[in-house]
């Protein structure tokens, strides 16, 4: 309801985004993603694995990634995939 001047403007809506951002609208689609994380390994078994703590990701079409957490776990992430389970598909 009024004016507002900016050099750059963050639109963080995530995948919902609507009105009045249309032109993102038709252009942003939800993906899911699935995580799990492993019991606590302890400071030690993480420094090994991802001594940085940078997070790392695969560089596979549907994205693969994984990180420490404070709690000293091994996440990893995928993307869902957008058709429904099939027992076949699944099982493969």
């Amino acid at each position: 309801r009024g004016t507002v001047e900016a050099d750059q403007v963050l639109v963080a809506t995530s995948g919902y985004t609507s009105r009045p951002f249309r032109w993102h609208q038709v252009r942003i689609a939800p993906v899911g993603s699935f995580i799990i994380v492993t019991e606590p390994l302890g400071k030690d078994v993480c420094d090994m694995l991802l001594p940085n703590r940078r997070m790392a990701s695969s560089s596979m079409n549907l994205l693969n990634y994984f990180r420490i957490t404070p709690d000293h776990r091994l996440l990893f992430g995928g993307r869902a995939r957008f058709a429904g389970s099939n027992q076949q598909s699944d099982a493969k």
